[in-house]
C-alpha cells in the first residue's frame, strides 16, 4: 500500500502547502481499507509527511501487523480519540485535515473533546475527501483484476439463476438463491441488496424483492453484484418468462439501442454529461420522455456507487482506468420496466467491457 501513500502525498501537495506539522485523518471504513488493505469495523489512519500510522484495537492488531507494509501499527487499548490525541501531541501536529464526507457531528464533537487541550486546527474543507475520491476513481491493475473476478462471479450466478426461474417462484426466493450462490462461489458478500422485480414491480428502478410470484408474461429485473477481496461488481439484465407483448419488446429494444449508442462513445476524455445525453435523447425520441428518471451510470470500486456520476448534471470527464456502469432504463408505471447494465473500464480510445453476457432479450 506504500504506493498509495506516495500517490496521495503527490496529489495533496499539488493542492495545499503540506507542512511537517500537518496530518490527514482517515476515518471512513472504505478509505481505511483503501490505504491499509484491511476492513476494520473501527480504527483510524493518520498520514503525516514522514509516516503513516494505523490505530487498531486488539481484534485487528495481529492481522494488521502481518498484512500491512510501510505502516506503523498502533494498538489502542482504550478510546480511539484519546489514543489519537496522544499521538498528535507526540508528533506536534498543528493542522488536522478530516474527511468532510464522513465526519458526523458526533465524531467532530468527540475529536474536539479529545483534542481540546492541544493547540490544533481541525480542517474539514473538502480537500481530503476530494483527494481520496480522485485517487480511487482511477484503478490500478490489481483493483481491475478484483473487479473482473467479482463480475465473473456475478455472471456465473446469473446463468445459474436462469435455470431456477419458473412460474410460482417468488422475487424473494430468487434473490435468496442469487445471494447464496454468489457466496458459495467466492463472493465475500453482495455489492448491494439484490434487486429482483417482476411484472408491475419492475417499473420500480430500485425496488426490493417481495413475496410476489413470477407469472407468465412478466419482465424480471435482475440487478446484482458481488464483492471480491473488497471490490464490487454491478450488472443488470431484464429477462421475460414465457412470452412478451409487442410493447414489451419495443421497450426492451429501445433500452438496448440506447445503451449501444452511449457505449459506442465511451473513451477517455468524453464528458459524463455527454454520455447521459446520448442515451437519454434516444430514449426520449422514441416516445418515452420522462420514463428514464435516473443517471446513466456511476463509478464502481470499493463502493458500489463511486465518482464519477454519469449524469446530465455531472461535470466529470472520463479518464483511463476509471470503471463505470452504463445502465439506461425505461419504467412504465404499473406496467413494467426494463434496465440493461454493463460495467466498463475506460481506455484511451474506447473501453473494456467486464460484462460478457448477451444483451439480447432472453425469454425463459
Amino acid at each position: 500500500m506504500i504506493d498509495r501513500f506516495e500517490a496521495f502525498l503527490e496529489k495533496i501537495e499539488s493542492k495545499i502547502n503540506f507542512k511537517e506539522h500537518d496530518a490527514f485523518l482517515i476515518t471512513s471504513i472504505n478509505s481505511r481499507f483503501y490505504f491499509s488493505g484491511l476492513f476494520t469495523s473501527d480504527g483510524l489512519v493518520l498520514i503525516t509527511k514522514k509516516k503513516v500510522y494505523f490505530l487498531v484495537d486488539f481484534r485487528y492488531y495481529e492481522l494488521a501487523c502481518k498484512q500491512t507494509r510501510g505502516i506503523d501499527v498502533i494498538l489502542v487499548e482504550g478510546f480511539f480519540v484519546e489514543a489519537l490525541g496522544d499521538l498528535i501531541n507526540k508528533l506536534s501536529i498543528k493542522n488536522l485535515y478530516l474527511e468532510s464526507k464522513d465526519i458526523t457531528l458526533f465524531k467532530l464533537n468527540s475529536l474536539k473533546s479529545a483534542l481540546g487541550s492541544l493547540n490544533i486546527n481541525l480542517v474539514f474543507n473538502g480537500t481530503l475527501s476530494e483527494t481520496i475520491e480522485e485517487l480511487r476513481c482511477v484503478k490500478n491493475e490489481s483493483e481491475i483484476k478484483k473487479i473482473a473476478t467479482a463480475q465473473e462471479i456475478s455472471e456465473f450466478t446469473f446463468n445459474y439463476i436462469l435455470t431456477k426461474i419458473k412460474r410460482g417462484i417468488s422475487e424473494k426466493e430468487i434473490a435468496a438463491e442469487i445471494e447464496y450462490f454468489m457466496k458459495k462461489n467466492g463472493a465475500k458478500s453482495t455489492s448491494f441488496d439484490t434487486i429482483v422485480l417482476s411484472g408491475k414491480n419492475s417499473s420500480l428502478p430500485h425496488g426490493l424483492p417481495t413475496d410476489k410470484k413470477v407469472e407468465i408474461g412478466d419482465f424480471i429485473t435482475l440487478d446484482m453484484g458481488a464483492v471480491f477481496e473488497g471490490y464490487c461488481s454491478d450488472m443488470t439484465r431484464t429477462v421475460a418468462l414465457g412470452k412478451v407483448t409487442d410493447e414489451q419488446r419495443q421497450v426492451y429494444e429501445t433500452v438496448k439501442k440506447a445503451q449501444k449508442i452511449a457505449e459506442a462513445e465511451v473513451k477517455a476524455g468524453i464528458s459524463c454529461a455527454r454520455l447521459d445525453s446520448l442515451a437519454r435523447d434516444y430514449i426520449y425520441s422514441q416516445g418515452f420522455e420522462g420514463k428514464f428518471g435516473h443517471a446513466l451510470g456511476h463509478g464502481v470500486g470499493i463502493d458500489i456507487h463511486e465518482p464519477p456520476v454519469v449524469s446530465k448534471k455531472s461535470d466529470a470527464v472520463l479518464s483511463k482506468d476509471m470503471v463505470i456502469t452504463i445502465e439506461p432504463g425505461i419504467y412504465i408505471e404499473n406496467k413494467f420496466g426494463v434496465r440493461i447494465e454493463d460495467m466498463l473500464k475506460i481506455e484511451q480510445n474506447g473501453y473494456y467491457n467486464f460484462t460478457k453476457l448477451s444483451k439480447d432479450l432472453i425469454i425463459l
